[in-house]
C-alpha cells in the first residue's frame, strides 16, 4: 500500500557479507492503530508547531510536553528528539526535547 506504515522486527546477524540487521517479521500497521515512535533529527519544512518535518515524518507538536526547550524553539535546522504516536497522515508528538 502506498504510504502504509509498517512494523519491522529485526535481529543483528553476522553473515559472509559482514554484520547487519536481518528482518524476521513485517507487519502492515492498520491506519486506526496508534503506535508510538521515537525520532531524533533536524526540523525541516517548518510551517508551524502543528506542521513540520523530522526524518521525513510530518509532525504536530501542539499537544506535546517539553523536557528541554519549549514550543517557540521549534524551527528549521533545530535538532530535536521526540516521542510521537502515528496519526492520520502525521505524527502527534507527545514529548519533545530541543537538542544543542
Amino acid at each position: 500500500r502506498l504510504n502504509a506504515r509498517v512494523e519491522i522486527t529485526s535481529i543483528l546477524s553476522t553473515t559472509s557479507f559482514g554484520q547487519g540487521l536481518v528482518s524476521t517479521k513485517l507487519r502492515v500497521v492498520p491506519v486506526e492503530e496508534r503506535i508510538e515512535f521515537a525520532l531524533e533529527g533536524v526540523v525541516s519544512d517548518f510551517i508551524s508547531a502543528a506542521n513540520f518535518v523530522v526524518q521525513g515524518e510530518q509532525i504536530n507538536a501542539m499537544q506535546a510536553s517539553f523536557s528541554a526547550g519549549n514550543i517557540t524553539d521549534i524551527a528549521n535546522g533545530k535538532r530535536v528528539k521526540l516521542r510521537a504516536q502515528a496519526g492520520a497522515g502525521r505524527m502527534d508528538a507527545k514529548t519533545i526535547a530541543i537538542l544543542p
